[in-house]
């Protein structure tokens, strides 16, 4: 009566984090724990994609997990995604749009009074006296 490891995990502990899902997200870090022990890559995504369907959770939310606990084994951090920038410089042949600042402000009025129009305040008037 041999069971696969993952099938063995699940099954003993599953019954302690039956309708808990703090002991459930535990146990499925457990599993991925182990299966980041697996030097084989191949045999760690079948185990992945068979805790992915014991435990009913997604697959990328496993391998990012794995990668993580990867890269604190191996004392190497994930690496962060970069966002590219392209400068675009303004061409001298091409004419400049004047912003209309009035515009914008009415703008900023009529929005403001459609979310807000039906909200009263009161105001207090300050006078600043100069000298």
């Amino acid at each position: 009566n041999s069971k696969d490891f993952i099938n063995y995990k699940a099954s003993l502990l599953m019954e302690e984090a039956k309708n808990d899902p703090v002991k459930k997200a535990g146990l499925i870090r457990d599993m991925v724990s182990s299966i980041s022990k697996i030097p084989d890559n191949i045999q760690q995504e079948v185990y992945v994609q068979e805790t992915s369907r014991i435990m009913d959770i997604s697959e990328e939310v496993l391998f990012s997990t794995l990668a993580q606990m990867s890269g604190r084994q191996t004392g190497k951090t994930a690496p962060k995604k970069t966002q590219q920038f392209e400068v675009v410089r303004d061409d001298p042949a091409t004419p400049q749009v004047k912003v209309d600042e009035l515009y914008i402000l009415e703008r900023t009025i009529i929005s403001l009074l459609l979310h807000y129009g039906m909200v009263e305040e009161d105001f207090e008037d300050l006078v600043v006296k100069v000298d």
